[in-house]
């Protein structure tokens, strides 16, 4: 299982999840989005040898990372155009908004590395829906007090951001620290 924390905006709060044991570090590349970072943020995570991973809310012009997130409705072909450059795809389906079982299935044909189901209003209710689905993400209010039951499904993936700030754009490293020991 794959952690993810994403909404990172700065430099310390990087280097925390990654020491604390994080394998991806979401920058989100909107400035229209209150917790977003910068291409500048994501060169410096690098420079630590941690893994940045770009989030794009809509289909980048170019894409030059090892890893990224398609965080919009996107197509078969928007994900073999980004694997054509060499990265690997993280495709996020909306369960709100989203016919989710054709968006599945489309990802997963297109080859998508990682298919993360979110549900911003908390993914955790929506569990056992996704007991059908193989090698899937979760994400969506996910926080140290129930990421031991997001873990039960054994999703490839777990992606968690605001259950760990301490306010928006800001990660408590207290709250970053107990959800790694939940993890455990």
């Amino acid at each position: 299982m794959k952690i993810k924390i994403c909404g990172i905006t700065n430099i310390d709060d990087a280097l925390i999840a990654g020491k604390l044991g994080a394998d991806f570090l979401g920058v989100i590349l909107d400035d229209n989005v209150k917790r977003h970072g910068t291409k500048d943020l994501i060169n410096e995570i690098k420079s630590y040898n941690l893994t940045a991973v770009p989030v794009y809310t809509s289909m980048p012009e170019s894409i030059d990372d090892d890893i990224v997130q398609l965080h919009f409705p996107h197509s078969y072909k928007n994900i073999i155009d980004v694997k054509s450059t060499g990265a690997r795809v993280i495709s996020v389906i909306n369960m709100e908004n989203e016919d989710y079982d054709k968006k599945y299935l489309e990802y997963r044909d297109a080859g998508s590395d990682f298919i993360l189901f979110e549900d911003r209003s908390g993914i955790i209710k929506r569990l056992p829906e996704l007991s059908k689905y193989e090698k899937i993400g979760i994400a969506g209010k996910i926080s140290p007090e129930n990421v031991y039951i997001a873990s039960s499904i054994k999703p490839e993936l777990i992606d968690a951001s605001s259950g760990l700030e301490s306010y928006v754009g800001k990660k408590s490293p207290e709250k970053l620290k107990k959800f790694f020991e939940a993890l455990v």
